[in-house]
């Protein structure tokens, strides 16, 4: 599944992945993010791209239905980073802060 408020894809037919649509929390923003990502259900994890640097990013998935969160440091630089969850059905939202001051959010639904 990818992060990135899509439709549900289907690879091959083997496991889904959803994209999810990351987007700025500033409302005067109006630019793309440098950030993309997707969960995979293959191994319940949350994959991120950054298309730019921003420095180190602190990322947070919270299930909004249990209120667990899961949290991962990385640096943008590397041009990836991941976050593995549980994979438990329900809403989750994740939350990216920059070094350079910018936030960003996103949700996914595991069915």
């Amino acid at each position: 599944m990818l992060l990135a408020f899509s439709p549900i894809q289907v690879n091959l037919g083997i496991c889904e992945d959803l994209d999810i649509i990351i987007t700025p929390n500033s409302p005067k923003s109006r630019s793309i993010p440098p950030v993309s990502g997707y969960y995979s259900d293959t191994d319940c994890t949350v994959y991120l791209q950054f298309m730019s640097d921003m420095g180190q990013v602190d990322i947070c998935v919270i299930s909004t239905s249990t209120g667990r969160m899961y949290y991962q440091s990385a640096d943008s630089r590397e041009g990836q980073a991941y976050v593995t969850i549980s994979g438990a059905s329900g809403n989750y939202n994740v939350l990216i802060n920059a070094e350079n001051g910018a936030s960003y959010s996103g949700t996914f639904s595991i069915d």
